[in-house]
């Protein structure tokens, strides 16, 4: 829905579209702790999910395991998420 415009990232984020990450650690800023550089997380997003790197404070990420594919990874944050927290808050 992004792509095609019917979607736009809120103000105030990146207007680069995707709401959704799933990518390899790089860097961590100071104070992160529980991660490490070449972890395998994943994230939902304000915006900027398409960018070919994204900052993300540590709280909001999700380990990947292992035998998941990075495609798999990348839509867990937004459709499961949603679902889980959905149903939970009923």
């Amino acid at each position: 829905m992004q792509r095609a415009g019917n979607y736009p990232p809120p103000p105030g984020v990146s207007d680069i579209i995707g709401l959704e990450r799933a990518g390899e650690i790089t860097a961590l800023g100071e104070d992160v702790y529980g991660v490490l550089v070449g972890d395998r997380v994943m994230a939902l997003l304000s915006g900027g999910g398409c960018a070919e790197l994204v900052v993300v404070p540590v709280g909001e990420t999700m380990p990947i395991p292992e035998l998941m594919t990075w495609r798999d990874a990348a839509a867990i944050p937004g459709f499961f998420l949603t679902v889980y927290l959905t149903v939970r808050s009923l």
